[in-house]
C-alpha cells in the first residue's frame, strides 16, 4: 500500500542502481557484456530476440539488430552472459563456437567485443 511506495521512494528506485552496475562492469573479469554479432548467412534478418548459443548453450539474446550491407549479412547487438562465473572476455569469445537461433533455425555466427567493420574498406571497393 501507500506506506511501501513510500519507503521505496525514501529508499530510492533500485533500477537505476542496476543499470549503474551494469554500464561499470565491463571489465575483463565481468560475467557479462555486450557483444557485436554477424551472422554468417546472408540470407536471415535479426530484429531482437533472437537467442544466441555458444557450444550448443544459451549464453545471451540479439538486443538489437540490423543489416549490415557492408559486412554481408545481418548484424546484431547482443547480451552476453556466462551461467558457469567464466569471465566473459576476447579469449571467451574466441574458444566458443557461436550459433544463433533464428525463426527456429540454428545459423553460425561471428562474435565479436571490438567493432564488426571493415577496415581497410575492401569490400566498398569491389
Amino acid at each position: 500500500g501507500k506506506d511501501s511506495v513510500l519507503a521505496e521512494k525514501e529508499r530510492g528506485i533500485p533500477c537505476r542502481r542496476v543499470l549503474q552496475v551494469i554500464f561499470r562492469n565491463t571489465s575483463d573479469n565481468s560475467t557479462f557484456r555486450y557483444a557485436k554479432v554477424l551472422v554468417q548467412d546472408p540470407e536471415p534478418l535479426l530484429f531482437h530476440g533472437e537467442v544466441l548459443l555458444r557450444n550448443g548453450e544459451q549464453v545471451g539474446d540479439v538486443r538489437a539488430g540490423s543489416y549490415g550491407h557492408t559486412l554481408g549479412g545481418a548484424v546484431g547487438l547482443a547480451f552476453v552472459h556466462s551461467s558457469d562465473g567464466t569471465p566473459v572476455n576476447k579469449k571467451y569469445i574466441n574458444e566458443g563456437k557461436w550459433e544463433i537461433d533464428i525463426a527456429g533455425k540454428k545459423y553460425p555466427v561471428t562474435v565479436s567485443i571490438r567493432p564488426l567493420l571493415d577496415p581497410a574498406n575492401e569490400r566498398i571497393k569491389q
